[in-house]
């Protein structure tokens, strides 16, 4: 299966009361020889705060076939998430282990895609990157899905900061990419097809880029002056998206790890 088509079932819409926006699935703990990882899913504090519930959609295997339009609904309790400590770092998981295993005793089975926690840049790797990068983010923005085939949507941007810098001190860089209400907790990847580059004074032609650069966590809004007036006669103000989009850094899903790990232990 070709990597973007991979990448379809590696996210989810996370809809509850509130709304509706983004996860993805990793493994964490992953055992290479063993090819086992404990799978989770990722996204925002503030997509599952304050929510009782949050529902999310999967797509089936029938007979060894991925069944797209046979999809199995999981609901996840706000209590079963685990939240960064940090209370300024937008993020948290949940261990999919104990539902996917409810869901297999009913002999059903998922079909899930868990983008791999090596494509996460080291700082070697971070090092390569230009301030000025292309950059893919896969989500529901608007809660806009394909819900019939319960796919994502793709969307293309750059880099408004350099990756590598921390935006105003933060583990945050900008992105210029269409990001709306839906987009939070979408994966930020760079992901090119064919990429050259010189590596040991080689020139290394269709090199195929895949890392994730981090999860979105918010959009930022300008406010503007409404065309026409209120009832009061007085003109109203709307906050409308400018499309920088704010990237909470990849390294912070590893810190997310150790997370689940202590609560595990505990």
């Amino acid at each position: 299966m070709e990597t973007t088509e991979i990448l379809t079932y590696s996210t989810t819409m996370i809809r509850s009361s509130k709304g509706s926006g983004t996860g993805f699935f990793m493994l964490f703990n992953y055992n290479k020889m063993a090819k086992m990882g404990t799978p989770v899913l990722i996204t925002n504090k503030h997509v599952i705060e304050n929510t009782k519930v949050v529902s999310i959609r999967l797509c089936t295997v029938i007979d060894d076939k991925i069944e797209d339009t046979k999809q199995y609904e999981i609901s996840i309790p706000e209590s079963e998430w685990i939240l960064h400590p940090e209370e300024n770092v937008d993020l948290c998981c949940v261990n999919m282990t104990p539902f996917i295993k409810a869901i297999n005793n009913q002999n059903i089975h998922l079909f899930i895609d868990y983008i791999p926690k090596d494509w996460i840049p080291d700082a070697k790797t971070i090092n390569t990157f230009s301030a000025l990068e292309e950059i893919l983010m896969i989500g529901y923005p608007d809660g806009v899905w394909d819900q019939y085939n319960n796919k994502p949507v793709f969307r293309r941007g750059i880099t408004a900061t350099h990756p590598r810098k921390d935006f105003n001190g933060e583990k945050e860089f900008l992105i210029d990419c269409p990001s709306y209400n839906g987009s939070s907790g979408s994966p930020v990847l760079i992901y090119d097809r064919t990429h050259s580059q010189v590596s040991n004074n080689t020139l290394q032609l269709n090199i195929e880029r895949k890392y994730l650069l981090g999860v979105v966590t918010q959009t930022h809004l300008h406010t503007i002056d409404q065309i026409g007036f209120g009832l009061d006669g007085k003109p109203s103000l709307i906050k409308v998206p400018n499309d920088i989009g704010y990237v909470i850094k990849a390294e912070r899903i590893l810190e997310l790890e150790q997370c689940l790990n202590a609560a595990y232990v505990k």
